[in-house]
């Protein structure tokens, strides 16, 4: 997913999904990336739980890191490709005109000769 801080314009690139790097590195992947909190809370509980944590945070690594992101005021650049407001305009501009409603008068039975 990508990311653009509305203040600053920096963009980067949050990953989502399995973290096979905090499998691997534990908590280091989230220091590195910035997110100190979250890396050092990876490693704390890791440690407490002597190890046992470690099978359960690359399920959870990605998303605490989206929201660090989040709280610094980085929001998502991209929607299918279009920037945000292109694909606001693109909802707002393509929603249909309402049908008039029109009175149906029923039609008269035929009459049959015979």
């Amino acid at each position: 997913m990508h990311l653009t801080n509305s203040t600053t314009g920096e963009q980067v690139f949050a990953p989502s999904g399995f973290s096979w790097t905090t499998l691997f590195f534990n908590g280091f992947p989230l220091l590195f990336r910035g997110d100190i909190k979250g890396g050092l809370i990876i490693i704390g509980i890791t440690s407490i739980t002597l190890g046992t944590a470690h099978l359960i945070f690359p399920f959870m690594a990605n998303n605490m890191h989206k929201k660090h992101l989040f709280k610094k005021g980085f929001v998502s650049s991209y929607m299918g490709g279009m920037q945000n407001n292109q694909a606001v305009n693109v909802v707002i501009n393509n929603v249909p005109e309402p049908v008039q409603e029109q009175e149906i008068k029923p039609e008269e039975p035929k009459k049959i000769d015979g």
